[in-house]
């Protein structure tokens, strides 16, 4: 009987143990979880601005694709719309873009470069960087 008495003390003093070492790690718990969420707040903000980097690359994209369609045409084809659009841009502008597209070309598969620059669009993209001094 003192045995049993003596393995119950124990085992409650590991129960107890044990409801301590719980209500202990739950404030820290809790901070993991605050500190979790923060992070996860962060982590959509920062989400949200590349979606809005992404918006206005797209922008810039779809603008650029205009600019750089006209290059293939004549004066005549491009007509005065074309003309005032291209001056409305800065030279900063294009070469900014241009130095971009350059590096993007770059991170390209060696054959597709290659393709691109035999085709007269880039051949055209070659002789604009030469001009611009890119």
């Amino acid at each position: 009987l003192k045995n049993d008495i003596e393995n119950g003390k124990i085992a409650t003093r590991r129960l107890e143990e044990g409801i301590n070492s719980i209500k202990e790690s739950n404030p820290s718990l809790r901070s993991q979880k605050q500190s979790l969420e923060k992070e996860a707040d962060a982590l959509q903000k920062e989400c949200e601005k590349l979606q809005k980097e992404i918006k206005e690359l797209k922008k810039e994209h779809g603008r650029l694709s205009g600019i750089f369609g006209r290059f293939g045409k004549s004066e005549k084809e491009q007509g005065i719309e074309g003309a005032s659009k291209i001056e409305g841009t800065s030279k900063e502008e294009i070469v900014c873009v241009l130095r971009s597209l350059d590096e993007l070309l770059g991170a390209l598969p060696e054959e597709k470069v290659k393709e691109f620059s035999e085709k007269e669009e880039g051949k055209k993209y070659m002789e604009l960087l030469e001009k611009l001094g890119i």
